[in-house]
């Protein structure tokens, strides 16, 4: 009971826990971009802790956006599956925090400015 009242308090407040986390998830390293989705991620989830990482169900969300990312020809990239997943939940907020990313267009902004359900 301890360590879930610990996992909904501690925010996760940079980029390599957030990667620390998914990667326990997902028992695997991940590809893709970790800044950006934290970007996502830290809007919706408030406060972002690992309890409100796990109620997202990332592997699953992963599950959808690979069907996704396959029909639209993308590369493999955990990230964009992720985020592609999540998108039926969060595509108006994710689409305007992605579209204010200054810089050269990347994987995952492409496939969050593009993606139709």
């Amino acid at each position: 009971m301890l360590l879930e009242v610990d996992r909904s308090k501690k925010t996760i407040s940079d980029t390599e826990t957030l990667r620390f986390v998914i990667e326990g998830i997902f028992e695997r390293p991940i590809t893709g971009e970790v800044a950006k989705l934290f970007r996502l991620l830290e809007w919706q989830a408030h406060p972002l802790t690992v309890h409100a990482i796990e109620n997202l169900d990332l592997p699953q969300a992963a599950v959808r956006g690979a069907v996704r990312r396959t029909s639209r020809g993308y590369p493999s990239d955990d990230i964009v599956e992720i985020a592609l997943g999540l998108m039926t939940r969060f595509r108006e907020e994710f689409r305007a925090i992605a579209s204010s990313w200054r810089g050269p267009r990347t994987l995952l902004k492409r496939a969050v400015m593009e993606d139709n359900p």
